[in-house]
């Protein structure tokens, strides 16, 4: 994995790094070699990230605690990141920050991954506004690895479905088929320059992207709305027992 290192690093920039996907990101990256910025809002969640990264894989950890989504975030962003050189963006928080990044100038192959959902793929009644910003980033970043390809950056947007994470329990959304973030991670990253788009798991790419994208909306729709019925039902009849 050394070849992947020096393609993509030495430093990974990874938003929401300290839990969920994106700690899994720490952890893969950092067994390779990789020097990280680890952004997210909780303060101790990172520090404890950063603490046991650098004493198991000898790596440098940088932290930033902030909120993506204030204008604040993008200054100290920079702050850090100005003086290092930073060959990998993911950003798992939902937020992008490459902008901030492509000024650099871009000699060597780097690499940005975009999280997204896989359902990106169709219109997804009583999840409409989360389906919707996930179908946003996915064409967003299938667009932009057109773009900018020619400036030797790959861009892999990654649609995975429920995964064992925190989001879960946030969402109020349960599903009998969670897959494991590690794996998920793991995968983005072995995909990372051999596509622009990633959909893990074949129940996953028949449901969405198959029967998402063929079926006619008056079919579809009553569908996906069922099956978000059904998802938080399930989780307030967990909540009574």
């Amino acid at each position: 994995m050394d070849d992947f290192v020096t393609k993509y690093g030495p430093w990974a920039v990874i938003t929401g790094g300290a839990s969920g996907t994106g700690y899994q990101f720490a952890l893969k990256l950092a067994a390779q070699g990789f020097h990280l910025v680890l952004i997210a809002r909780n303060e101790q969640a990172l520090e404890e990230t950063k603490e046991m990264i650098e004493s198991r894989y000898h790596v440098q950890v940088k932290t930033i605690a902030t909120d993506l989504s204030t204008p604040h975030s993008i200054s100290e962003i920079k702050k850090i990141t100005q003086s290092i050189d930073v060959g990998l963006v993911i950003n798992n928080a939902g937020y992008s920050i490459t902008g901030e990044f492509h000024r650099e100038d871009w000699e060597d192959q780097s690499g940005v991954i975009f999280v997204s959902s896989s359902v990106a793929y169709t219109s997804m009644p009583l999840w409409s506004v989360y389906s919707a910003g996930k179908a946003a980033l996915l064409h967003f970043g299938e667009s932009i690895s057109q773009e900018i390809k020619k400036y030797n950056i790959v861009v892999l947007t990654v649609c995975p479905g429920a995964m064992k994470t925190k989001f879960q329990e946030r969402s109020g959304i349960r599903s009998p088929i969670l897959m494991e973030a590690e794996k998920v991670a793991g995968l983005s990253l072995f995909y990372l320059g051999k596509k622009t788009t990633l959909l893990p798991g074949m129940t996953n790419r028949v449901i969405f992207q198959g029967l998402g994208r063929v079926l006619p909306g008056r079919i579809r729709l009553p569908i996906f709305e069922s099956l978000m019925k059904k998802s938080q039902l399930g989780s307030e009849a967990d909540k009574t027992i």
